[in-house]
């Protein structure tokens, strides 16, 4: 309901609530103009799967990136200005 409140459509809504489950990307930060703005993607990292969003502002750069993911006791979310890469080999990095 969340992700339809922000304008994303409805197939991608309830594909996304059901790939998530425990690291949900209504934890990330996200504004309310997040359809027009956002783009999500699955990804692997070492832990496991993880949702990365990149946020800009129109169609210039990419103004934030946030990588939410989850291990078995703990869901990490992480988020600022950082290239994909770079959020990529962060969450990587975390034990």
């Amino acid at each position: 309901m969340v992700l339809r409140v922000l304008g994303v459509a409805p197939d991608e809504a309830r594909s996304l609530a059901d790939r998530l489950g425990t690291a949900p990307p209504w934890l990330a930060p996200l504004s309310s103009d997040f359809a027009g703005s956002a783009a999500i993607d699955e990804i692997t990292l070492n832990s496991g799967p993880a949702s990365l969003i990149q946020q800009n502002q129109g169609t210039g750069p990419i103004q934030r990136t946030t990588l939410v993911w989850s291990v078995p006791d703990h869901v990490y979310l992480m988020s600022g200005n950082v290239s994909r890469e770079l959020a990529i080999a962060a969450a990587n990095a975390v034990q």
